[in-house]
């Protein structure tokens, strides 16, 4: 399972050496060292036995998957949502499939839930307790539930190239790559490349092998070159909103969670590499470079309003 060391070893380098000491912060950050390797763990556990007890997914074939790419906080959430109806064609990431990209996890997940509905449903509620405590917060800005159509982001968690990364490690500048993949190596690339192909056969294989893979995650805004490359029959929709809009919206995500770790990060300040409109706007300074390069036949835009 591909991960990104050298991304890893900078963000764990500058959250423990170049940034004033902080009990709170180094706390988060210890607290999610173990957990993200505790899970990589559990997760390459169960691709690995996906290889032996499901081996014919590695010839699930993924034509024309359809990606949803734009800045955040466009309008990607409800259009995803609104797309996913149509079940008979669609196959879509929901938020537990993202944690758990194994076939072997989500046949098990299956089968605990028939097991759940037979007997009270009180893993259910259980799980509705839990995404009202741990997500309700985020219910004004991004509603989260586990068995909801969600971005494909979460795949991206286990390689340590995505932009949630930045919730916890405001480095932006020294973490660029994160955030937009396509500023990554060609082999890196390559290899990131295949670990997202790997994920999109397993869902196809669990949930619809015949099916189109519908996916939304606006950290893509900075990959659209390395899916080009790794998927060339790919269709794109594209959403388009004025900065001006979607920048404000988008700190509106991340600056809640640094205030959680890192109370002195100022909203507005000059705080280097910490300014949360460099994030932004360098997602749609990006996104309007990539969406140059992708064919006018593949790509459809919608304008929000």
């Amino acid at each position: 399972m591909y991960t990104n060391l050298n991304l890893f070893l900078r963000a764990e380098y500058f959250a423990f050496c170049k940034t004033r000491f902080s009990l709170r912060r180094w706390t988060y950050v210890i607290f999610f060292t173990i957990l993200y390797w505790l899970m990589w763990i559990v997760i390459g556990f169960g691709r690995l036995l996906d290889r032996l007890l499901f081996r014919s997914f590695l010839c699930q074939e993924v034509r024309e998957p359809v990606f949803i790419i734009a800045p955040p906080r466009s309008g990607t959430t409800f259009l995803q949502k609104l797309m996913a109806l149509d079940e008979e064609r669609f196959v879509h990431a929901k938020l537990y499939q993202t944690i758990f990209p194994s076939v072997f996890y989500q046949r098990c997940l299956t089968g605990l839930a028939r097991i759940d509905r037979c007997t009270g449903q009180m893993l259910a509620q259980l799980m509705i307790w839990s995404e009202k405590k741990f997500f309700g917060g985020w219910d004004d800005m991004h509603k989260l539930r586990f068995d909801q159509p969600e971005e494909d982001d979460g795949f991206f968690v286990y390689s340590f190239v995505t932009e949630a990364i930045y919730l916890l490690f405001p480095y932006i500048d020294e973490l660029w790559e994160a955030g937009f993949a396509d500023a990554l190596g060609a082999g890196q690339r390559r290899k990131l490349m295949r670990f997202y192909r790997s994920c999109l056969q397993r869902q196809l294989y669990a949930n619809g092998p015949g099916k189109t893979v519908l996916s939304k995650a606006t950290q893509s805004s900075g990959s659209v070159e390395s899916l080009l490359e790794a998927f060339p029959d790919a269709k794109f929709i594209t959403i388009i909103r004025h900065p001006y809009q979607s920048v404000p919206s988008h700190v509106s995500v991340f600056y809640p969670v640094w205030r959680t770790h890192s109370p002195d990060i100022a909203k507005d300040g000059p705080s280097r590499n910490r300014t949360p409109d460099w994030r932004s706007s360098g997602i749609n300074t990006c996104f309007n470079s990539a969406l140059r390069s992708i064919p006018a036949s593949i790509t459809v835009s919608i304008t929000a309003t």
